[in-house]
């Protein structure tokens, strides 16, 4: 069952505006505990991402917008009957303050205080969903994981540390209970950020070296890595009259926590099925009582003996998945296998989205019944010009599983 979030929307006749602030978790990872180094020509691409707004906007709606789409591409997502809504382009300098705004509703990718603050001026706007300091509250996997434990769902074996000592202690318990591996996470960070995983002891002990190098005190949660799981994933709606499952999904994630794709049209044995709705619906009252309302996802594994772990992480915001939920509740009254795919395509020459298309569809080699849809087209050149990165999500649906299947191990190899 899917249900597009935008026909629950109530607009009470105000103008919709999409915002696509991705970053926002990041800005709220103030823990530097990892190594890290930030790749800028691939947050660029990320940034692009705001294409999806595209999808769950009505043409009515208008997008906001920093990165101006190719103009073939959004003439292709109208061949593929996506009626694309109003567009406003914003410099990257552009305050959210000079757009009009009033009598309108609002609807940022995630609520944030840099929303509040942005957005205060107009007297007659709504935002859409709960409060800032809720959102964020909710988004910290710390708190998730304390909310999950108090309301005694299944959890991850897994502690809370706040010093190198308790880390320490914590990494040993949890090899003396038969973990190979095991993950340490800050309380923000999506798609892979704001967690490490440790493949071993020597792994372990040079995260341990960093950490003493750069402070003392902290606050870690560090759980179990559990192998040869599926991860289930769900939308929630949460409204002050209902709670609703909009979708339930698979993800594919890689071996560093990041997102690849999804899997719209999973199968699930029926009672662990019956099982993951009770519990989903049971987490979205706990939210209610706390004051959030909106659209968050919920992160949830399987483990290898069938064991359901409803609450892994809590995005109380939307997700990709989220904006896709239109086109997909389309798509599924004809299509009995749906996918998506993340891919990244380099050039030594910048390539127009028609090209993009054609290599791709050359590779997957689609037919009258198994097809595949571009939804997002990112790229950048970088400033010496001497080649051109692409960033591009790609959903792949048709009748037949084993050909869907086919196409997307050919996109995967592309």
């Amino acid at each position: 069952m899917i249900e597009n979030p935008r026909h629950l929307i109530q607009t009470d006749e105000k103008t919709l505006f999409w915002y696509f602030n991705i970053n926002q978790e990041q800005k709220w990872n103030t823990t530097k505990v990892f190594p890290s180094v930030t790749d800028m020509h691939q947050l660029e691409l990320v940034k692009q991402q705001e294409q999806q707004l595209l999808i769950i906007a009505e043409p009515e709606d208008t997008v906001i917008l920093y990165n101006t789409p190719s103009k073939d591409f959004i003439h292709y997502l109208g061949t593929q009957g996506i009626k694309v809504p109003k567009m406003i382009l914003l410099n990257s300098s552009d305050s959210l303050q000079n757009l009009p705004l009033e009598r309108s509703l609002f609807i940022p990718y995630i609520n944030s205080e840099d929303i509040y603050i942005n957005t205060s001026s107009f007297s007659e706007l709504t935002v859409f969903g709960a409060e800032h300091q809720i959102v964020k509250s909710i988004n910290n996997k710390f708190v998730t994981r304390k909310l999950a434990e108090e309301n005694n769902f299944r959890v991850t074996y897994g502690f809370l540390c706040k010093n190198i000592s308790e880390l320490e202690q914590s990494f040993q318990l949890l090899c003396d209970y038969g973990f190979d591996q095991c993950v340490i996470k800050v309380p923000f960070g999506s798609s892979g950020k704001g967690l490490k995983i440790i493949e071993n002891i020597n792994s372990f002990n040079t995260l341990v070296k960093y950490i003493k190098r750069r402070s003392i005190e902290f606050e870690l949660l560090i759980e179990g890595w559990y192998p040869n799981t599926r991860n289930i994933n769900s939308q929630l709606w949460i409204s002050k009259d209902a709670i609703r499952i909009l979708a339930i999904t698979e993800q594919k994630i890689d071996g560093n926590g990041v997102y690849l794709g999804t899997c719209f049209t999973p199968h699930f044995d029926m009672s662990l099925l019956t099982e993951y709705q009770r519990e989903m619906l049971r987490l979205g009252q706990i939210l209610k009582d706390k004051d959030f309302i909106g659209i968050c996802g919920v992160d949830s594994i399987i483990d290898e003996r069938g064991r359901l772990y409803p609450i892994i992480e809590i995005n109380a915001r939307f997700t990709q998945v989220t904006y896709l939920l239109p086109l997909i509740q389309r798509l599924i009254l004809n299509y009995s296998h749906i996918y998506s795919q993340y891919i990244k395509y380099e050039s030594n020459q910048r390539l127009e989205f028609e090209t993009i298309l054609s290599i791709i569809k050359n590779a997957i080699q689609p037919d009258g019944t198994n097809k595949f849809l571009v939804y997002t087209f990112a790229n950048y050149t970088l400033p010496d010009n001497s080649k051109t990165i692409y960033r591009l999500y790609v959903l792949i649906y048709g009748q037949e599983k084993d050909k869907v299947l086919d196409m997307l191990q050919r996109l995967q190899e592309l």
